[in-house]
């Protein structure tokens, strides 16, 4: 599921950072962040979500995200145009702090 998906990244990029040396306050702004994007990607509807976590998070193709969910590939990048334009939506308030 999308939540399982999103934990794995989750889990990765906190690796990342620890690597990186990033202090905890970028840590765990870097941990809200990750937080807020689950959440609007949560709102999204199904086949929005799924487009993409597979487009963003396994760098599929147009075509193979296609194959999976059954639109054409315009489709897809119709879902992966209105999922991204909600996600961005609703990050909005908290990118003006």
């Amino acid at each position: 599921p999308l939540h399982d998906a999103l934990e794995r990244s989750s889990i990765a990029i906190d690796r990342h950072l620890r690597a990186h040396g990033d202090s905890p306050s970028e840590a765990l702004a870097r941990s809200d962040e990750t937080f807020r994007v689950t959440e609007a990607l949560e709102a999204l509807p199904e086949t929005q979500q799924t487009a993409l976590v597979l487009r963003y998070w396994h760098d599929s193709s147009l075509k193979a995200i296609a194959e999976q969910l059954d639109p054409t590939p315009a489709a897809v990048a119709s879902l992966l145009h209105r999922g991204l334009r909600s996600v961005r939506t609703s990050l909005q308030p908290w990118e003006t702090m």
